[in-house]
């Protein structure tokens, strides 16, 4: 949650060059270089939650938070080298914003860790109840519209906008519930413990 709160806010501080001030074009210096920066970051999350859902297990989760962490940072390499190359996007002193020529770069990356979120989904659907399956993909499925479309509708938050749009769906299929555990005593049920030991 406080990951899309932060991804909005900083979405809004991007857009502050249209103020056409010094002002504002500093703020959307430093909006478009964290809008870029953190990227890949809900999408990487969002991957976690899903292995974490399946899985519960704190140590194959902590695997998967270093793999995370390359790929933010390798991304974070990618946008620092942007700053002097344009390649991502420029900003220039006439409070103009244009893509680079490998805009997409970002977008690509981000398909790619909620494609590999679908094939987790898919390969462990036997341990998801199939409300929870469909509930997963159509979170998924409404960034992944949305960064199709914000290739297309420069000047758009449409990619941001989808990011919560899934998140309310989410918090109103699922309620935030756990779904290994049994819903009478709020503990881990049989299910559960089938795949802990499952991945011993």
């Amino acid at each position: 949650m406080f990951g899309t709160q932060l991804l909005v806010l900083v979405e809004i501080f991007s857009r502050m060059h249209t103020l056409n001030t010094d002002f504002g074009l500093i703020f959307s210096q430093v909006g478009n270089f964290l809008l870029y920066a953190l990227n890949p970051l809900l999408a990487t999350l969002w991957f976690m939650y899903i292995h974490y859902q399946i899985h519960s297990s704190d140590k194959l989760l902590k695997n998967v938070w270093y793999y995370g962490l390359l790929v933010v940072g390798l991304n974070l390499i990618i946008v620092l080298i942007n700053l002097k190359f344009g390649f991502l996007y420029t900003l220039s002193s006439n409070y103009a914003y244009e893509r680079g020529t490998v805009f997409m770069l970002t977008e690509l990356l981000n398909l790619t860790i909620l494609l590999g979120t679908v094939i987790l989904i898919l390969m462990y659907k036997k341990r998801l109840t199939y409300e929870h399956i469909k509930t997963y993909l159509i979170v998924i499925l409404i960034p992944m519209i949305g960064l199709v479309l914000q290739i297309f509708f420069e000047g758009y938050p449409v990619a941001v906008h989808s990011v919560v749009l899934a998140l309310i769906v989410k918090y109103v299929n699922l309620q935030n519930k756990k779904i290994n555990h049994d819903y009478l005593t709020g503990l881990f049920n049989r299910r559960q413990l089938d795949y802990y030991i499952e991945d011993i």
